[in-house]
This record gives structure tokens, C-alpha cells and sequence, in this order.
């Protein structure tokens, strides 16, 4: 397991894969939702994609239980954040919030921290606007 630590913000369609994926790699990885249900979901389903990457022969069962140990939830989003080394939003796709996020973001994440969406269609420079640095 490596000393990184990674925020994965969003439970929808894509944040339990890329929390997955953090965890696959030996990423301390926190899940974080708006509240605990789907925290809990998330990281069910995190867990779940996990498995079938065992199962399939993508993963050795070492490389599993390592996972499994990488990964967390939380409700908390300031909390985790302030100590992370990368953090990824997979949440909804609406400018103003994800700019409210970023905003957010900017102001409790350590300046070392990369700052990631998952956007599908927001160009990403917008994004950042409004953000200081």
C-alpha cells in the first residue's frame, strides 16, 4: 500500500469504479457521499467491482484484500480532504455546482493536493473559474 491518500466525492454511476480502481492500486481511498446510505452503497458497490476483477483473473486474491483495505466512506467531506493527495469528484453534471465544489475544495485541500473531475461534458476550464488560488 502506498502512503497516497485519495478522495473519491460522488456514489452515482462512476465514483465507486474510480474508487475501485485508487484502491486496486494500493491508493488509500475514501468514498464520500452526502449521507451515510449512500456512503455505505458506494462502497458496497466499490467493493463489489473489486470482486469481479478477482473473479475474472484481473486481480490475485493478495491484490483484493489489499483493496478492500485501502477503501473507506465518509460523510465528511472536509475532513478527508484536508489531508489528501488527490481528490476526484464524480458528482452531478451541473456547472454551478461543480464550480461551488471546486470553490470549496480550494479553500480546504492542501495546495499539493490534484484536484480531478470526472466531467463528461463541462469544459473543464470552466470549472476553475472563480477559484482562487
Amino acid at each position: 500500500m502506498s502512503d497516497l491518500r485519495a478522495v473519491v466525492v460522488g456514489t452515482g454511476m462512476m465514483g465507486p469504479g474510480i474508487a475501485a480502481t485508487l484502491a486496486a492500486g494500493g491508493i488509500a481511498t475514501c468514498l464520500v457521499s452526502r449521507n451515510s446510505e449512500n456512503a455505505d452503497k458506494g462502497l458496497l458497490q466499490a467493493k463489489a467491482l473489486l470482486s469481479t476483477l478477482e473473479k475474472q483473473g484481473l486481480l490475485s486474491s493478495a491484490q483484493l484484500a489489499m483493496a478492500l483495505q485501502c477503501l473507506s466512506r465518509s460523510t465528511d467531506l472536509d475532513v478527508q480532504v484536508v489531508n489528501a493527495d488527490f481528490v476526484v469528484e464524480s458528482i452531478p453534471e451541473d456547472l454551478a455546482l461543480k464550480q461551488r465544489f471546486f470553490q470549496r475544495l480550494a479553500s480546504v485541500a492542501p495546495r499539493k493536493s490534484i484536484l480531478a473531475s470526472n466531467t463528461s461534458g463541462i469544459p473543464i476550464t470552466k470549472l476553475q473559474e472563480n477559484v482562487s488560488a
